[in-house]
């Protein structure tokens, strides 16, 4: 299963990704290709492979992992939730996911904000 996903880069990720952006010129940071991983400890819930760089956008398509299975209860709650338009308690569904993930592009870990 691959689905779309999307990474909004939080505040101080974009201002490093902004300076990277924008020194190289947009068309050259080279986002397009790159995997990010998204773990859980130490085990792989999944990869995203960039296809689309639209800062502090960046657009991919999601292969899980083998512990995907684990936490896809989470964000199958958190978008119903989120298409129910009950905004708070998406945003408590959503801090599990925050608080327990970690997404790692080819620079490090960034904050987590998946949607």
């Amino acid at each position: 299963m691959i689905v779309s996903c999307l990474i909004v880069l939080g505040v101080w990720e974009a201002a490093v990704w902004r300076k990277r952006w924008m020194a190289m010129g947009a068309a050259e940071v080279g986002f397009e290709g790159e995997v990010w991983r998204l773990v859980r400890q130490e085990e792989l819930v999944g990869e995203i492979v960039i296809d689309e760089a639209d800062f502090p956008w960046l657009h991919g398509r999601f292969a899980p992992g083998p512990a995907f299975v684990g936490v896809k209860p989470w964000f199958d709650e958190s978008l119903a939730l989120l298409d129910a338009e009950e905004y708070e308690r998406f945003e408590d569904s959503y801090d599990q996911i925050a608080r327990s993930l970690s997404l790692a592009g080819p620079s490090g870990v960034v904050s987590l904000v998946v949607v």
